[in-house]
């Protein structure tokens, strides 16, 4: 059994999708970079082996849990099949608030939709339905893709149906801004 602290780190590198730093990781955790490194050598030692889907990966002073490269074929199946299935229901409507609210950050999606995107988002990105692009303040923005688009059979976005009526709402402009400034209205649309 690994400790709380290593529970605490594994936890964070499971939902980062991306390598930390030691320093980043203690920010976060609140951990000091000393015990930052004791928990990654300790999930390290628990990761060792065949016995687990996971590898802890390491490099330089960064750090990012991974699927097992025994398991890639498995992995394979089941990515092809996101890409290839239909949308769920999540999907659809994160797809649809994105293409006539966006360019939105992922602060903004999930004020709208109250809920937690990140996995949506990644499924959108890999279809290529959805793309990513920095912003002034260094929070990726989100906007339909020219596949999406294409599929549409629209040369533009305000093409859609609906879309200036939407694009404007009021009631969404509200909850965006809110999420912006980090308070929340309880509303759900």
């Amino acid at each position: 059994m690994i400790q709380p602290s290593s529970a605490r780190v594994e936890a964070l590198l499971f939902v980062a999708q991306k390598p930390l730093t030691v320093k980043k990781i203690s920010q976060l955790t609140e951990l000091s970079e000393e015990d930052v490194r004791g928990a990654v050598d300790e999930l390290s030692r628990a990761y060792a082996g065949d016995a687990h889907g996971i590898v802890l990966l390491r490099h330089v002073d960064s750090y990012e849990l991974a699927t097992h490269p025994l398991h890639t074929e498995t992995i394979a199946k089941y990515t092809k099949e996101e890409i290839t299935g239909e949308l769920t229901r999540a999907g659809l409507e994160t797809l649809t608030v994105i293409a006539y609210r966006g360019p939105m950050t992922k602060i903004e999606l999930e004020s709208v939709r109250g809920v937690n995107c990140t996995i949506v988002l990644r499924n959108l990105m890999m279809r290529g339905l959805v793309d990513a692009s920095g912003s002034d303040k260094g929070e990726k923005k989100y906007s339909v893709s020219f596949d999406f688009l294409r599929h549409l059979q629209v040369s533009r976005i305000e093409d859609i149906p609906d879309y200036e009526q939407l694009h404007h709402d009021a009631r969404l402009e509200a909850l965006m801004s809110t999420a912006e400034s980090g308070t929340d209205t309880g509303e759900k649309v």
